[in-house]
Parts: structure tokens; sequence; C-alpha cells
């Protein structure tokens, strides 16, 4: 089945956003300076700990699903890989992006 590659990075382009978005409130919150990470450990040590968790966790769960088979049990998935396997690439370009979900 041939698969409009246009249509299908437009239904990918919102789940690669929410990722961005989600690594930039990481980044945000916890790649700061020293004088906001001693302020979340004054004021709400352990939420800001938990928080710092559930973000790390939920980013690698977005990694990990972006970057899962093209198939799986029988089901294509919206993934990197489907994309590179399941859209037509000139050669220069399919060459360049193999190796980058290895």
């Amino acid at each position: 089945m041939a698969h409009d590659p246009k249509e299908v990075l437009r239904s990918f382009l919102p789940t690669c956003e929410r990722l961005w978005m989600d690594h930039q409130l990481y980044y945000q919150l916890f790649e700061t300076n020293a004088r906001t990470l001693a302020l979340y450990e004054a004021t709400a040590q352990m939420t800001f700990v938990d928080l710092n968790h559930i973000l790390i966790s939920h980013l690698i769960i977005g990694v990990c699903q972006i970057t899962d088979p093209a198939k799986t049990m029988g089901h294509e998935n919206l993934t990197t890989n489907f994309i590179i396997k399941k859209l037509s690439w000139p050669n220069d370009v399919l060459a360049r992006r193999c190796g980058q979900n290895d």
C-alpha cells in the first residue's frame, strides 16, 4: 500500500512537537542555574525530585515510541522507522537516515 508522504509527515508532526515541548519543559525546569535548583530543594525538594523522574521517564518513553519498529504484530506504527522504510527517498537521503535509528 502506498502512503502519501505529506500526509504521513503531517500526522507524525504533532507527536514530535509534543516530545520537543516536553523536552523544553524539562530543560527549563532542571537544566538551569544552581540558584533555581537550590530554591526547588528549599521549597519542595521531593516534589521536584519526583517531577524530574516523571519527566525523564516520559521523555525516554516518547523517544522509544517514535523509534519503534515500522510494524508490530501486523500493525503499522507511525514512527521514524516507518517513515524511513515506507516512504520513497532519494538514495543519498536514505543512506544518511538508515543508520540514525540504530
